[in-house]
This record gives C-alpha cells, sequence and structure tokens, in this order.
C-alpha cells in the first residue's frame, strides 16, 4: 500500500554532504495526546496515524526527490485527548473503525527498517512513539539514527523553530487547516532540504490525499418497530 508517488528534480544550491547514506525516512505521526511512552510508565498515548517519505539520499543529494511514501491511520484503542483531537480532527468513533497499528507493522516496518536515518520535526516527540507501537508488534527499531529537524533549526537561530514558523521562513504554507501526519512528514522534508541547502521542489508535486487504509464510519441502523 505505499505509493511510489515522489519523484521531482530540482536543482541543487551547493554541495550537502550526506556521508554513506543510501535511505533517508521522513515521518510524523499524529497521537492521542502529549504523554510519550517510557520504560517508567506503562500510561501513555498512542499513534494514531503515521505519515512518512522513504527517499534516496544520493538522489536528495544531487537535487532530486525520489522514493515513497506512506499515509496510515490507526485504531489507538484508547480515546483521545480533547487537545489531540481537535488537531487530528478524528472522532473516537472514526478511529475505532481502523485497522490497529499491530496489524499493519509487517507492512510498514521495511521502510523503518531500512532507513539509514530517521527524520522528523520533534524527534524527541516522535521517536517514543514509533518505537513503542514497532515494539508492542514485536518489532525493534532500537540501534536506528535519528535527527531532529526542530533542534537544527534551534541551533540556526533566527526565530521560532516550530513547524509552521520555519516554514513560512521558507515561502511555503499549509495545504490544510489541520495538522496531519503526511503533510507534517513533506513539510519536515522540506525544511531539511533548505537546511543543507538543496533547493526546494516546486510545490504542485506535494502528495495530498486521505489515509491509504481509511475506513469510512459504518452507522448502525436502528430497527423501528
Amino acid at each position: 500500500m505505499l505509493s511510489a508517488g515522489i519523484t521531482v528534480h530540482s536543482q541543487a544550491w551547493g554541495t550537502s554532504y550526506m556521508g554513506s547514506l543510501q535511505r533517508i525516512l521522513f515521518v510524523d505521526t499524529e497521537t492521542t495526546g502529549l504523554r510519550r511512552p517510557s520504560a517508567a510508565s506503562e500510561d501513555h498515548d498512542r499513534v494514531i496515524s503515521i505519515g512518512f517519505f522513504d527517499t534516496d539520499a544520493s538522489a536528495l543529494q544531487a537535487g532530486f526527490c525520489r522514493g515513497k511514501f506512506g499515509y496510515f491511520i490507526f485504531n489507538p484503542q484508547q480515546a483521545s485527548a480533547a487537545g489531540a483531537r481537535r488537531v487530528h480532527g478524528y472522532s473516537d468513533r472514526i478511529l475505532a473503525q481502523q485497522d490497529t497499528f499491530a496489524s499493519c507493522a509487517d507492512m510498514l516496518f521495511p521502510a523503518f527498517g531500512s532507513a539509514d536515518l530517521i527524520v522528523s520535526h520533534n524527534t524527541d516527540f516522535d521517536r517514543p512513539f514509533v518505537e513503542s507501537e514497532f515494539a508492542g508488534a514485536g518489532r525493534s527499531l532500537r540501534g536506528k539514527s535519528w535527527h531532529c529537524t526542530m533542534q537544527a533549526e534551534r541551533a540556526r537561530g533566527g526565530g521560532s523553530a516550530s513547524l509552521d514558523a520555519s516554514i513560512d521562513r521558507l515561502g511555503i504554507q499549509r495545504q490544510s487547516g489541520r495538522h496531519g501526519a503526511l503533510e507534517d512528514a513533506w513539510l519536515a522534508m522540506m525544511l531539511y532540504l533548505a537546511q543543507n541547502g538543496i533547493r526546494l521542489p516546486d510545490q504542485q508535486y506535494r502528495p495530498h490525499c486521505d489515509p491509504m487504509n481509511y475506513r469510512e464510519l459504518v452507522r448502525k441502523k436502528v430497527a423501528v418497530s
């Protein structure tokens, strides 16, 4: 269910050394709340959606955005906090209709397991959620290298390091009023490219779709006597 929907050319501004990297995975998650998984407590929130771009690092360095993307929604098996629900926009009833993360793990793991580097905006948040969900499905991401575009943006200085503020400085606007994992993964990739001196692709190529495994809400019919 992964889409081979990104093959975009963009001229490089300069040389951006990415070492021996072959695959870079850009990822974002939406969750039921802000309680991150930790070894100290089993009481934490869950992932409700994940978006990612599995890219060829050498192509990125040469100015090409080439690879596959995935966008999935899950039944977190718990209710979302009110604040989280306002961010991701999915009701608990809709989420209860979806696949669990564990049921999709075998399909998702190859992209994560083969990545030489996983990039997100606010890795301190995304990483424990992603690792916890895969661990719960019997898959380990221990030892994987992660990079945080938010920390990199803070190091650069010049204002807020939030994703919205960072992309605004690049002249990029959101297509949706709500945060979505696929769009935020794309925006993190745009920020990473800019931070590494690579010209951004034309924004008309930005993927936009519903989660690939989304199930419509099934409304039960009420018998009228």
